[in-house]
């Protein structure tokens, strides 16, 4: 003979066929909170390397653009860019070669993102604004000759964003 409590049990397991209400909604709010970690830790990782790929272009830049200033044989490319700041607007490194080499600039009393922007008539995507002084003392150098130090500060930006984005080398370089 079954008794009522074995008969109540068979019962309840032959009803119970699937997931209660409050069971979907947990599994679906477990399931949602995963979902926004990982797309978020995505998001994330995708913006970050593109900030360092953007970083790392524009360092290169500067430092080509030292590069090119430090290549020169005299002095009369740094006295170019000397009492002021100089703004040099271009897309590529062939560009920014060319343009540093060959224009007259004008000079500017200060260095901003903002002036960057207001100045780039071309619509170019970098700008790199050139800072150089000539250091007044003198120092010997190897062979005995006196070598002029000259202070050059770059400061380069990638315009197309909107936020200010600079990246500021500076450095010595003798003549």
């Amino acid at each position: 003979m079954i008794s009522i409590q074995e008969a109540m049990e068979k019962k309840i397991c032959l009803i119970k066929h699937g997931f209660t209400l409050v069971e979907v909604i947990a599994a679906i709010a477990i399931l949602s909170i995963i979902f926004v970690s990982i797309s978020s830790f995505m998001l994330f990782s995708v913006k970050m390397e593109s900030n360092s790929n953007s970083k790392v272009n524009k360092l290169s830049l500067v430092k080509s653009s030292m590069e090119v200033l430090n290549s020169s044989d005299d002095d009369s490319l740094l006295n170019k860019y000397t009492n002021g700041i100089s703004y040099v607007y271009f897309d590529d490194l062939e560009e920014l070669k060319n343009e540093m080499l060959n224009k007259n600039k004008n000079k500017f009393k200060d260095i901003s993102s903002n002036t960057a922007k207001e100045n780039n008539k071309e619509n170019k995507k970098y700008s790199i604004a050139l800072n150089v002084k000539k250091d007044t003392t003198k120092t010997e150098g190897i062979d005995g000759k006196d070598v002029s130090l000259y202070f050059i500060k770059a400061e380069i930006w990638d315009l197309s964003y909107d936020q200010d984005n600079a990246i500021i080398k500076e450095t010595y370089i003798s003549r």
